[in-house]
């Protein structure tokens, strides 16, 4: 199985404000107009906010859904939480190089713990940073032309004299934030497809096993067991992402055995156009399914390296089903979905 994988162009604002309710007394506010079908969006993008910002996530608030939010790609296509999980990444790493500034530390050794900031280990400066800070004589123009090509701020690693990490473990995050007005800060993160999505080509991957059971006199399936092997880069939650190849899986069934639109051949409407008469799989079709996420990094896709997996899990489902049934009875059938009368007038005696 092979899925494209996609990046959509996506936006987040993250905020952290004081909230004397927390228990930390602080939280996190995250808003992006993409939406959560089912899959999970709310909780992987909590997740993905509580780790960089080092918050409990039940102190952390997610808003999706509203079209007055940063606008995002949507559910959709098997790319909501690459895009838009990106844009929420980019927004918390931009509030880290924020609160880096303000205390005097730098994006790689400031970290965020239980609603603490802390020094962990010690940045190697740049030649451009370490001519700023001893004060040798780099032209200003000169330093404000680097720093607009990096994109690095210059100005603030001169540690605030009410921050010394030399001598005080940490600084509460809450405590920090109160110095800002209004006592929030807010980020904005924002991402689009760049030149690895010309440079590489980009897939989920998957291999579908099925076993089925074909009645050798009524030519009646049943699908058996079913086993999906799935890999899309680093996974942000197993039981959200489970769920999504059990899904994809059970489209798979649909696919081979049962659904099928009609038309009329006169007019072209649909014959079919309710639940009533378009067949899908209900419990007693689902047999036990398991799911194998296949641990994966791939640099390429995003900056949290991951891809979207649940319509991964479609692709093939279908075709190892029929597989299967030509396993069985050395019938083969091209043409979904298989039913008793593309099957009885081939089957062996």
């Amino acid at each position: 199985a092979a899925r494209g994988n996609q990046l959509q162009p996506s936006e987040a604002r993250a905020t952290l404000q004081v909230d004397e309710s927390k228990a930390l007394g602080i939280k996190a506010v995250i808003e992006t107009d993409m939406t959560d079908i089912g899959t999970g969006s709310y909780t992987v993008f909590s997740q993905v906010a509580a780790d960089l910002l080092g918050l409990p996530i039940d102190h952390v608030e997610m808003k999706l859904g509203d079209s007055a939010l940063p606008p995002a790609s949507g559910s959709g296509g098997s790319w909501g939480a690459a895009s838009a999980g990106s844009g929420v990444y980019l927004a918390c790493e931009q509030l880290r190089e924020m609160l880096a500034e303000k205390v005097g530390l730098y994006p790689d050794n400031i970290q965020l713990d239980n609603g603490q900031i802390k020094k962990t280990g010690e940045h190697a400066l740049t030649a451009m940073e370490a001519a700023k800070k001893s004060g040798q004589s780099f032209a200003d123009s000169t330093i404000d032309k680097l720093s607009q090509t990096t994109g690095l701020s210059l100005s603030g690693q001169s540690a605030s004299q009410e921050y010394d990490f030399d001598n005080t473990e940490s600084y509460a995050l809450a405590d920090v934030v109160a110095d800002y007005d209004e006592q929030k800060i807010t980020a904005k993160g924002q991402i689009k497809p760049g030149k690895n999505g010309k440079s590489h080509r980009q897939a989920s991957f998957g291999a579908n096993f099925a076993e089925v059971a074909v009645h050798k006199v009524t030519g009646e399936i049943r699908v058996k067991r079913m086993t999906g092997a799935f890999a899309a880069g680093r996974i942000l939650n197993h039981k959200t992402a489970t769920s999504q190849c059990y899904g994809g899986m059970v489209f798979g069934i649909g696919s081979a055995l049962m659904e099928e639109v009609i038309h009329d051949k006169h007019d072209g409407r649909l014959c079919n156009h309710d639940l009533a008469e378009y067949h899908v799989p209900v419990n007693a079709d689902v047999p036990q399914l398991d799911v194998i996420l296949v641990e994966e990094d791939d640099p390429y896709t995003n900056p949290m390296h991951i891809k979207g997996i649940g319509e991964t899990a479609i692709a093939g489902a279908a075709a190892a089903i029929a597989n299967a049934i030509y396993n069985a009875v050395g019938v083969r059938v091209y043409d979904f979905p298989i039913t008793l009368d593309k099957l009885l007038a081939e089957m062996p005696e």
